[in-house]
């Protein structure tokens, strides 16, 4: 849960996509998908920046280590999909 990463729109376009848990209004059953985090266009840079902020702990003091853990799953999850 909350890992990121980037996927390919189209030909030209990318977006940031974020795995979360879904409850359900209605029957209050919970599942879990990647949901749409942000659409970058043909920006992959913008799309790159805002996949690692998604990725990273809120309310922890940011590290290097940190950064490496978060890029290196983003990679892994990204793979496959940007073809």
């Amino acid at each position: 849960l909350g890992s990121t990463r980037i996927v390919r729109v189209d030909e030209h376009n990318v977006a940031v996509e974020r795995y979360d848990e879904i409850t359900s209004p209605k029957t209050k059953e919970t599942r879990r998908e990647w949901r749409e985090a942000g659409y970058y266009g043909h920006r992959i840079e913008h799309a790159a920046e805002s996949a690692l902020f998604n990725a990273l702990p809120y309310g922890e003091q940011v590290t290097p280590q940190m950064i490496r853990d978060a890029v290196a799953t983003i990679v892994e999850n990204t793979k496959g999909v940007l073809k």
